[in-house]
């Protein structure tokens, strides 16, 4: 799910920039890829369970000259929420809330 969400945030933050940049945009692909240690995530071992790296291959076609885009594109990646947030440090606060039903001669 994550590199879905990374996927979609740089497809509308790249669409609508080279939209108000005046950029037809033709064809636009991205395939987004990540390892991860799935021995790891299942507590198998000691190690860090999330992605090793994540890698994005943009494949664009426009009708601008192709520095222009890839000056765009190199400069937007700063300013996609997603990338963003798991570029940096970020604080993550999880709230549990746990309730035990009650069994009603039903369920028994």
């Amino acid at each position: 799910m994550l590199l879905s969400a990374i996927g979609g945030c740089l497809v509308a933050t790249y669409i609508g920039a080279l939209s108000v940049a005046d950029i037809t945009v033709k064809s636009l692909r991205l395939d987004v890829s990540g390892r991860v240690n799935f021995r790891a995530a299942f507590g198998l071992e000691a190690a860090n369970p999330g992605f090793e790296s994540i890698r994005v291959a943009v494949d664009i076609q426009t009708d601008s000259s192709t520095d222009k885009v890839k000056g765009i594109l190199d400069r937007l990646l700063k300013t996609a929420p997603i990338p963003d947030t798991i570029i940096r440090p970020v604080p993550l606060n999880v709230e549990i809330s746990c309730k035990q039903a009650e069994l009603t001669a039903e369920l028994l």
